[in-house]
């Protein structure tokens, strides 16, 4: 390759904001991505136009935009859409042709926002969820190299499909390990302190006081670690972050922004929203639905896998988070295009309340997020 992944995505960048139509974005965006990476889209041995699937109830064949070919056998599905089309709305009609093909990939993307699926949960059925996401006018760390690993010569997705599982099983894992040693460490074992007090040099006589007074160190101590981690957390995630999915996500600051000073007095709590800020940035919305869909996509583009501890909570109320949609009362609306549901019933009070304690269920604080209000 003549270029680097981070050139072509700044190119990409720039054309990519004048794309207007499907037509438009594929020619200045999605193929000279192809291109860049040897894929020939003239070559029907490598790339084929317009891949016919036949649905069920569809009296005529509907066409995916892109297969790519290794060994004459389809790899890797493409959809392409406009740019800036809601992508989340675009997930059903490639999660049918991915069931109906060889495919071991598939990619949907408007030619900025690239999401890369396979069928980790379910074999020949495209996950819910995409395995990465990248963004070509804000690439992260390690985007580059995953680039590279669809480069035509030497492109194995069977190899991508594994790592992208070895990826998921590491971050389960982590998961895991993390709730136990949570566990532990907030409520220690007697063995565990008197392991603590041996690996320490502790020499005294383990008696159960000694043993409780080590205890209450250990839990004092963790707690002290717990709360400065979380406080970078937050910090790096105030500096860093970028909402790269969320299709009304705004650089600028909003019309009227009144922040709300977390003790909404007199009309604030049935007055309609303006929109909100989280993480440093500014989200439009006319309804306080939007404002709790919106919350609840921040954080789901944030921590996806976190996602699953969230479900059926808080315990003895109505939940905030499903997966089966029948749980919840309408209106219901699915949290990007994974797995998981949230439900918009409520008043505005009871809405934006829930927007805090779904920060605080993962981590946050009501701190964290400031809502605008249209008319105060």
């Amino acid at each position: 390759m003549d270029t680097s992944m981070a050139d072509l995505a700044k190119r990409i960048c720039a054309r990519v904001a004048s794309c207007r139509d499907e037509a438009n974005t594929k020619a200045r965006a999605i193929v000279p991505a192809f291109r860049a990476l040897g894929w020939d889209e003239a070559d029907p041995q490598q790339v084929v136009h317009e891949v016919p699937f036949r649905l069920p109830g569809d009296p005529a064949p509907t066409w995916c935009d892109y297969a790519f070919l290794v060994d004459g056998q389809q790899a890797v599905l493409i959809e392409a859409k406009a740019h800036d089309t809601n992508l989340d709305r675009e997930f059903s009609q490639l999660h049918d042709y991915f069931g109906r093909s060889r495919s071991v990939l598939a990619i949907l993307t408007d030619g900025q926002r690239w999401r890369f699926y396979s069928d980790l949960d379910v074999p020949n059925q495209m996950d819910h969820a995409p395995f990465r996401v990248i963004d070509m006018c804000d690439l992260g760390e390690g985007d580059e190299e995953f680039l590279y690993a669809f480069r035509r010569e030497g492109f194995e997705a069977t190899a991508i499909r594994a790592r992208a599982e070895g990826a998921r099983e590491t971050e389960r894992l982590r998961e895991h390990l993390r709730g136990w040693l949570d566990e532990a460490l907030a409520n220690p074992s007697s063995d565990l302190v008197r392991l603590a007090m041996k690996e320490s040099g502790y020499d005294g006589r383990r008696g159960q006081a000694e043993i409780e007074s080590w205890r209450a160190g250990i839990r004092s101590a963790f707690a002290d670690v717990k709360g400065a981690t979380l406080a970078t957390d937050k910090e790096r995630a105030s500096a860093t972050a970028v909402n790269t999915i969320h299709p009304t996500a705004l650089d600028t600051p909003l019309p009227v922004p009144k922040p709300d000073d977390g003790k909404p007095a007199g009309r604030a709590k049935s007055t309609k929203p303006d929109g909100f800020r989280l993480f440093g940035r500014n989200y439009p919305a006319k309804k306080w639905n939007d404002v709790w869909y919106g919350v609840a996509e921040t954080l789901y583009d944030r921590h996806p896998e976190r996602f699953r501890d969230v479900v059926g909570r808080p315990q003895g109320k109505r939940s905030f988070v499903e997966v089966d949609r029948q749980t919840l009362l309408d209106p219901v609306y699915r949290v990007r295009d994974s797995q998981y549901w949230v439900g918009g019933h409520g008043s505005a009070s009871a809405l934006r309340g829930r927007c805090i304690n779904l920060l605080e269920l993962l981590g946050y604080g009501q701190t964290d997020i400031e809502f605008f209000y249209a008319d105060r």
